[in-house]
């Protein structure tokens, strides 16, 4: 019985790329970091200024350094998706979804749409 060489060699070398083409895309998926984690983000409403920090899993929204929004966060692509812890006293559960472009967080908060723009430090 005959093996053709030449078809052996085919198929380790598509057997090679194939292998390096799934090493190359498990590489990506798992130093995927996320994308708020220890960052800040600044924007306004109304002329206030309101200041969104992020430590995953859990967020803070403030103004005037008084915070009145805290909650966790998951990201998934480049959405954002926020929910507030429950309070006690109010029973209320709000909950915020957002998208990432570049350096501006856009978050819907009831009808408006606020551009929140990347800090450099969580500590800004």
């Amino acid at each position: 019985m005959a093996i053709n060489i030449q078809n052996g060699k085919n198929f380790v070398k598509s057997l090679g790329i194939i292998i390096f083409a799934v090493v190359i895309v498990f590489s990506f998926s798992s130093c995927r970091k996320d994308l708020l984690d220890r960052t800040s983000w600044m924007g306004y409403f109304q002329d206030v200024k309101i200041i969104i920090r992020f430590n995953n899993p859990n967020f803070s929204i403030s103004t005037g350094g008084h915070t009145f929004i805290e909650g966790s966060y998951s990201i998934s692509g480049m959405t954002v998706s926020m929910s507030e812890t429950v309070s006690s006293e109010t029973m209320d559960n709000a909950f915020f979804i957002g998208t990432i472009s570049g350096d501006i967080l856009s978050i819907i908060i009831g009808n408006e749409t606020i551009n929140f723009t990347k800090r450099h430090s969580i500590f800004n």
